[in-house]
């Protein structure tokens, strides 16, 4: 990305509704390619004090550059930044703030905005509600990802691979009548 003149932290947005797997590609993701993952957790985050949110989010990224530079150091794979339920952080901002939590909120998700730009590392957010996304944070994805619920024949191979000693019949039965995926 750098020889090429582009920033070099990739942003990715997998999105889709609950339970088509977002969560576990990223797992799977980081297991394939050797990465570990940092989790911000959005719960523990988010503050209703004036200025906490600031400050977890700015230890958070803080705390992923220390891991970004010891994996380089170390010549391992930099670490996937991870947003999961994402939409309850990057959410649209308030055109015009009256309050001082409405400001703060405004603050936070700027500076947010100057982290991700920055940032050289690998994120990955995850999200079943893109339209609760700030447009601002939208532009950062370099790459979104939609994921959908499976067809008929996808929930087949599905339960044939989990369970390959059903028999046939009853895989059919199971896939068209259980909504897994």
């Amino acid at each position: 990305l750098q020889e090429k003149g582009m920033p070099k932290g990739l942003c990715i947005m997998f999105y889709g509704e609950p339970g088509t797997g977002k969560t576990e590609s990223v797992y799977q993701i980081a297991k394939k390619t050797g990465r570990e993952i940092y989790r911000i957790d959005i719960g523990t985050t988010t503050s209703i004090w004036h200025g906490g949110t600031i400050k977890n989010l700015t230890q958070a990224f803080k705390k992923y550059n220390i891991i970004c530079e010891k994996a380089k150091k170390l010549d391992k794979e930099i670490p996937i930044l991870f947003f999961n339920e994402a939409d309850a952080i990057f959410g649209k901002r308030i055109e015009s703030p009256q309050h001082g939590a409405e400001i703060d909120e405004n603050h936070t998700q700027n500076m947010l905005l100057d982290y991700i730009e920055r940032q050289e590392g690998l994120i990955i957010a995850t999200t079943n509600f893109t339209g609760n996304f700030d447009e601002a944070f939208e532009r950062r994805f370099l790459f979104k990802v939609k994921f959908e619920k499976p067809n008929l024949e996808t929930k087949k191979k599905i339960w044939k691979n989990k369970f390959s000693w059903i028999k046939k019949e009853s895989i059919e039965k199971l896939a068209s009548t259980y909504d897994f995926s």
